[in-house]
Parts: C-alpha cells; structure tokens; sequence
C-alpha cells in the first residue's frame, strides 16, 4: 500500500502519476474528502473522473483525521497538536475496525493503493 497527496496537480497529472507507479485503486483516508482549493479531489466527482481512466476508488472516511486530543494523552511526543489528536484516536476501540477493513480491502484487491491526503497528513501513515 502506498500513499499519496493529492498536491496542487490537475487530475490528469495526479492519476497519470499514480498509474506510472502501477496503482490501480485509490483508497482515500481522508475523514472529509473535500478540497476548496482543489475541487477535482471532491468525493462528489472523484471517484467517477478516476473510473473514467481505469482507477477505482474507495472511501475509508473511519481513518481520517480531524480528531480531538485527549485531555489525559499519552501522545506528548508529537508536537503537532493534530498529529497527537490521531495518535489518541489510533488508541481508542473505533480505529481498528477501520484499519482492519482496510487491510482486509488491501488485501483482497491485489493492487497497489493509495490515499490522497493534503500536506501534513503524515500521521495516517505511521
């Protein structure tokens, strides 16, 4: 499984990106898959304008961020108030069912995946 940010880059540029690197599917995590900046990475049309050129698209909105910090967090090494809100959330019994339907999906989609996610959205991937 790979990852990915979606950047600035038009939609013809992003999927040609990923598809020079053999992704077939693209799993976004993010827990709001809207961009104002960025309209062409809105769920309302991205998974159809990937189909239309052979990406499949799935939405693990479980994984996404946007989460609150604990106030008793054990994640104090993270200096990034948002980074150290997810790891909180990662603790907690409503994470793994989604990661474990992801790798489930993963899995059996034989395909390399990716999920796009703004700059700074490291956490999903540690």
């Amino acid at each position: 499984m790979w990852t990915v940010g979606h950047s600035t880059h038009p939609l013809e540029t992003f999927a040609a990106l990923v598809r020079a690197h053999g992704v077939r599917h693209i799993a976004d995590v993010r827990k709001l898959p809207r961009s104002r900046r960025h309209p062409q990475f809105n769920i309302d049309t991205l998974p159809a304008d990937l189909g239309a050129v052979g990406i499949g698209y799935t939405h693990f909105a479980g994984l996404g961020g946007l989460r609150r910090e604990q106030p008793d967090s054990i994640n104090r090494a993270w200096k990034n108030p948002s980074f150290r809100a997810y790891a909180d959330y990662m603790q907690t019994a409503s994470s793994p069912p989604s990661w474990i339907a992801s790798s489930r999906w993963g899995a059996a989609s034989r395909s390399p995946s990716c999920a796009p996610r703004p700059c700074g959205g490291d956490a999903t991937a540690r």
